[in-house]
């Protein structure tokens, strides 16, 4: 199995567990969605070879480099540039939505960030063998 692959594999399988038992207690579908929000953007972002890709001139007028230069934006401004601003980039990106509708679910961004974290520490083992 290529390393692409293990990726997709131990990461988006267990979120699709979490999504779900979270879609289950909550009965709400925003805070399953949120929360998977807050997991998938620092998740994309490590992905093997992505970075490499978006500095690439063909992908120079998409979203996903939008999103990209975002981030990239906050690892220089953060003292600890590369945690804190996978945390707090979709944090701060989901808290704009406030305005369109009041409610707890950028909290379950950053709870989704952090279980990106913690699943980072338990599976990178995994992944490099």
């Amino acid at each position: 199995m290529s390393l692409l692959n293990r990726y997709y594999l131990y990461g988006l399988v267990p979120l699709f567990i979490t999504c779900f038992i979270l879609f289950l207690v909550s009965s709400s579908f925003e805070v399953a969605l949120f929360f998977a929000i807050g997991f998938i953007w620092p998740y994309s972002f490590s992905t093997p070879g992505l970075r490499e890709k978006l500095e690439d001139k063909e992908y120079r007028l998409s979203f996903l480099r939008l999103i990209y230069r975002y981030q990239y934006f906050l690892e220089k401004r953060l003292p600890q540039p590369k945690a804190l601003a996978q945390t707090l980039a979709p944090f701060l990106a989901s808290s704009l939505l406030l305005f369109l509708h009041l409610s707890l679910f950028p909290l379950y961004v950053l709870a989704g960030s952090l279980f990106y974290e913690l699943w980072r520490k338990q599976i990178s083992n995994k992944l490099l063998s």
